[in-house]
């Protein structure tokens, strides 16, 4: 199983952005492919640091994790399924009038 992006930092999920900054530039100085790291690893923190430091894209982190955000990076418009705000509920009555209208689909 892949490792999240907090374990790659090696920070908590509830971590700030400058905390964030400082696990990164803390790991990126023993895992810089021209300090004898993998480029491999740098990628994959370089990947973790710029996911975890804008609030867009930790948001759909948390919420859907790797997937998510690639769907969110490739531009689907379905990247987050749910909106960021909670849809309002009709009222019964207007249900009860949608469908109360006779509709004659013979005249067409």
């Amino acid at each position: 199983m892949a490792q999240s992006y907090y374990d790659i930092l090696g920070v908590t999920s509830a971590a700030t952005s400058e905390e964030i900054r400082a696990a990164y530039r803390r790991l990126s100085k023993t895992k810089h492919p021209d300090k004898n790291g993998s480029h491999d690893e740098f990628v994959e923190l370089k990947n973790a640091h710029d996911t975890l430091v804008d609030v867009t894209k930790r948001s759909i982190y948390d919420q859907f994790g790797e997937a998510g955000l690639s769907r969110f990076q490739q531009g689907n418009p379905q990247a987050p399924p749910t909106p960021p705000y909670p849809l309002p509920k009709l009222p019964p009555i207007t249900m009860v009038c949608f469908i109360s209208v006779p509709l004659d689909l013979h005249q067409y």
